[in-house]
């Protein structure tokens, strides 16, 4: 029984949350680049795994999401704006472009995933020994003898789990705050010019992306 404790005290303390690391797509070094209709794309999948956000990449493959940083360039006489002049295919088909706040509820950490860290409380260990009961926190294993017990889950279990509900909640404010701020959706591009952002849409493959104008 006190083995069963141990090692599930332990496992506990492993399943801690993490805190997101933002990505910034000006600053990802693209590894593919498509060209069409004068209308340049640079591109890289796995974005979130460079800054080390394990939990979110994990939580993205499960739930089958791809997250893309990428840069626009238009080549073009004629102001575009992403998602209606322009949108991005896989060969003939139109992508659907997950909604910042669905994709980051699907891919998020979840906070009540954390509330079995209070089964850690149960956890007691003794302490010392006297001759005789002082409280009734004094426990009986032989005649005569009595020993301290201190609550240790209590004291590590509670505080982690609150711990980690907090920084689960932050970090998954931080994921959606990441993807809203660079969801370029309805942007326009100049002529000449260029814009940086990030897509999430529902995959479990990586596949060649384009941007392809549509005629109106």
């Amino acid at each position: 029984m006190k083995t069963l404790k141990y090692i599930s005290l332990f496992l506990l303390l492993q399943s801690c949350a993490s805190a997101y690391h933002p990505v910034y797509p000006k600053n990802v070094k693209h590894s593919m680049h498509e060209s069409k209709d004068n209308i340049d794309l640079s591109y890289k999948y796995g974005v979130l795994g460079e800054n080390g956000n394990g939990k979110y990449v994990r939580r993205a493959s499960r739930k089958g999401y791809q997250i893309v940083a990428y840069k626009v360039t238009n080549n073009t006489e004629d102001t575009l704006i992403m998602g209606k002049d322009i949108v991005f295919m896989n060969g003939d088909k139109r992508i659907m472009i997950s909604n910042d706040l669905y994709a980051s509820k699907a891919v998020k950490q979840y906070v009540i995933g954390f509330l079995p860290y209070a089964a850690g409380s149960y956890f007691w260990v003794y302490l010392g020994g006297s001759s005789y009961p002082t409280t009734e926190t004094k426990y009986k294993v032989k005649e005569n003898y009595y020993t301290t017990k201190f609550p240790l889950g209590l004291v590590i279990s509670l505080p982690v789990m609150i711990g980690n509900m907090v920084v689960a909640n932050f970090s998954n404010k931080a994921f959606y705050d990441n993807m809203k701020y660079n969801d370029m959706s309805g942007k326009p591009i100049p002529p000449k010019g260029n814009i940086y952002g990030l897509v999430s849409f529902k995959s479990k493959e990586q596949f060649p992306l384009t941007l392809v104008k549509i005629k109106q």
